[in-house]
């Protein structure tokens, strides 16, 4: 205080230099962490430990629940904390990170998150030394951190992006709130990729809304490393281009910048590994395809996936699962393109647009062509969910004919974020069915 008071003296009264760099760091410390920011964080420090708790419970199939070398990894208390986030796929990105692509079907994995994990790993090789944690411990602390991190991240690009497009602060703070409980949460914090191709899409969305495109190229462009479906984002290129300013693809400079459409072939190496020896050539049947792609391949060959190729009786309980999903999507691009009237200026402007037809496009593509119970992580980083929902808790319009308040609509959504965000990490965790 003596200090202090003596600075003060000393300057005359006024404020110090020191005094401003202190609040110049208060100001960005506080907009980093914005209240969506503490709201992500808050419901990741409620799932871990939920879904730490649950994973007391027997598992249902432990048999690959340490990947192929489990006896060679010692369990310790790392291990038993966070081996509950490393299920599932998660298995397979905890490998990829620390062991590579060792067999062809790993390839169904893009190497993003993998590739983070393991750099992320290097800043825990400090515990490894000290013997408190193997390398398999290791890459998990990795994966689970970065899965949190970039979840907490994702949640302020929304609240941003809502704020940008919507106009509206309120009907943004409730979006990233429902965001927070979104159905998919336990996939927001194990070691899968929608974390992070959340934060990179959110914020490739930002940036396009706010006409920075090359930032936007570059976000949508690291998120197709990350997930295939990254490639949709062209959608909104295209829709700016060809549909809402038609001619400016006959200006010279627009049709170059529209040459550079964010784009990832994570293929190519895995053609010039595969497809240039002659020994891996003969193993390799997708070599000899018109447009060699181990991708395509391994969704096809090992995972059964192609386009109604799930439409089978057994498979009822797994689009049991994605129902509500599925009903909420189709309901809210029904409320967007064929409104009994108006219930939001902010819902229905017409530059929601592209968000409402990417959200269309995205349900078709998991309905269609994908294994059905993905649908609701697979769509998780979809702004437009979230932006329905939130105008439902905010318009005083009724949505359906009979009825003369939304209340029962708002219940309903919120029992379904809040039932899945629960019984999502018990069944998880423990591995039974939930993917």
């Amino acid at each position: 205080q003596l200090h202090r008071s003596t600075m003060v003296v000393v300057g005359g009264g006024g404020p110090t230099t020191t005094d401003n760099h202190v609040w110049w760091w208060w100001w960005w410390w506080w907009w980093w962490w914005s209240p969506a920011c503490c709201w992500g964080l808050l419901s990741r420090m409620t799932l871990l430990v939920w879904t730490i708790l649950v994973g007391l419970l027997p598992d249902f199939d432990t048999s690959g629940s340490g990947g192929s070398r489990e006896g060679e990894w010692p369990h310790g208390w790392l291990y038993t904390l966070l081996h509950h986030f490393g299920k599932w796929d998660g298995v397979y990105m905890v490998q990829v990170a620390q062991q590579g692509y060792m067999y062809d079907y790993f390839h169904a994995f893009f190497p993003g998150l993998p590739c983070s994990v393991s750099l992320a790993s290097l800043l825990a090789l400090p515990l490894e030394w000290y013997g408190w944690c193997n390398s398999h411990e290791r890459h998990l602390l990795g994966g689970v951190v970065l899965s949190n991190l970039f979840f907490v991240l994702s949640v302020s690009e929304l609240y941003k992006l809502s704020d940008t497009v919507l106009g509206n602060k309120n009907i943004a703070r409730t979006a990233a709130i429902l965001y927070c409980l979104t159905p998919a949460n336990i996939f927001m914090s194990a070691i899968y990729t929608e974390s992070l191709f959340a934060y990179l899409f959110l914020g490739g969305l930002r940036m396009h809304a706010q006409n920075r495109n090359w930032v936007a190229s570059v976000k949508f462009g690291l998120a197709c490393f990350v997930r295939s479906n990254g490639v949709l984002a062209c959608w909104f290129f295209a829709y700016t281009t060809f549909i809402q300013c038609p001619l400016a693809v006959l200006v010279p400079g627009n049709l170059r910048s529209r040459e550079r459409l964010p784009r990832a072939y994570p293929t190519r190496a895995c053609t010039w590994s595969y497809c240039t020896n002659e020994d891996t050539r003969r193993l390799s049947p997708w070599c000899d395809s018109v447009v060699p792609n181990i991708y395509s391949f391994v969704q096809s060959q090992y995972w059964n996936v192609g386009f109604l190729r799930y439409w089978q009786f057994k498979q009822l309980p797994n689009f049991a699962l994605a129902t509500p999903m599925i009903l909420l999507s189709s309901f809210g691009l029904y409320t967007y393109f064929w409104p009994r009237r108006p219930t939001s200026v902010s819902f229905h402007a017409p530059r929601l647009f592209p968000y409402m037809a990417y959200w269309g496009i995205q349900l078709l593509v998991a309905l269609f062509t994908m294994h059905v119970q993905v649908t609701t992580r697979f769509v998780s980083s979809c702004p437009a969910i979230y932006w329905f929902a939130a105008h439902l808790f905010h318009t005083t319009t009724p949505v359906l004919p009979s009825t003369t308040s939304n209340r029962w609509l708002q219940s309903t959504i919120l029992f379904y974020f809040l039932c899945y965000s629960l019984i999502g990490p018990v069944l998880f965790a423990n591995f039974y069915p939930w993917t």
